[in-house]
């Protein structure tokens, strides 16, 4: 316990140290954005959807349309393996930025380079931090068959 906010050469001070896990679920991001919300909710379901299920990941290029940033208000991605209706997380190491995405299903054959692992929504590109239409992602997502 300090007595002000000064301290003085020779001063024993005693920093501590607290685990992420000890606080509480609901206290650990306090962004009321709802768009924050909606991917951590996204983010639970992506976490129970894994039973009897293989967690692939996988790393390469992500598109999104730039056109698209004031029309699109939701979380969603194409995905070329990934199952239509599950959760995926999306991970941009540039920014370390996250986001848990819906797949409303498959990315056209001949409308993307076979390098696209998966098309994301101008939402979900913004959260992620994206600047470009094309930049590198890693994903994780659950694939059917024993762990």
């Amino acid at each position: 316990h300090l007595d002000s906010f000064s301290i003085s050469i020779g001063q024993d001070l005693y920093v501590g140290a607290m685990k992420i896990d000890a606080i509480p679920y609901t206290m650990q991001n306090v962004s009321n954005d709802p768009f924050t919300l909606k991917s951590r909710e996204l983010s639970l379901k992506f976490k129970s959807q894994g039973q009897d299920k293989t967690l692939v990941s996988d790393r390469g290029a992500a598109f999104w349309h730039k056109d698209q940033v004031n029309k699109s208000h939701e979380l969603y991605a194409l995905h070329r393996e990934a199952a239509v209706g599950s959760v995926i997380l999306v991970a941009n190491p540039m920014t370390r930025k996250t986001a848990y995405v819906r797949v409303l299903g498959r990315i056209p054959e001949s409308a993307y380079p076979d390098n696209v692992k998966v098309v994301l929504s101008a939402r979900t590109a913004k959260i992620l931090g994206a600047r470009d239409s094309r930049f590198f992602v890693e994903l994780q997502y659950w694939k059917d068959g024993k762990k």
